[in-house]
């Protein structure tokens, strides 16, 4: 009978012992946006950050988001991390519902401030093209 209760005890510390591992172990500091890259495939179609999205930051946002705007740079090089990782406010993308990030809402001017401040406004087609490069998995 002694022996039965011995052999018990060291069941329950196993026990505990996995809890606690599971307890430190098991819980994981967020590490960053949700990002569904979509797989390329030869002749797909996808938008991409370098050949389609960027080309607009070019034109319209980088006189003022560039290497001296203290939250946001959007040159080339540097607008993808700090769109998704590193910007004051990232993730600005949002891959499941993309009319809900941060960069739509300012483009759109649904969010304050709107973007471009200075009056010269994307046109609804060309924040299409963010919200449909979104959408697809927000491609570099």
């Amino acid at each position: 009978m002694l022996q039965r209760r011995t052999k018990y005890k060291h069941v329950h510390t196993l026990w505990i012992a996995g809890l606690l591992f599971l307890l430190i172990n098991g819980c994981a500091k967020d590490e960053g946006p949700f990002i569904v890259k979509p797989v390329k495939l030869p002749g797909d179609t996808l938008l991409s950050l370098t050949t389609d999205i960027q080309p607009i930051f070019d034109s319209h946002c980088i006189r003022c988001h560039n290497q001296s705007h203290p939250f946001l740079d959007l040159r080339d090089g540097y607008s993808y991390n700090q769109l998704l990782y590193t910007g004051h406010l990232a993730p600005y993308v949002d891959t499941v519902n993309p009319e809900n990030s941060i960069l739509v809402g300012r483009l759109r001017g649904v969010e304050y401030p709107i973007m471009p401040p200075d009056g010269d406004h994307l046109l609804p087609a060309t924040i299409d093209s963010i919200v449909l490069w979104m959408a697809e998995g927000a491609r570099e």
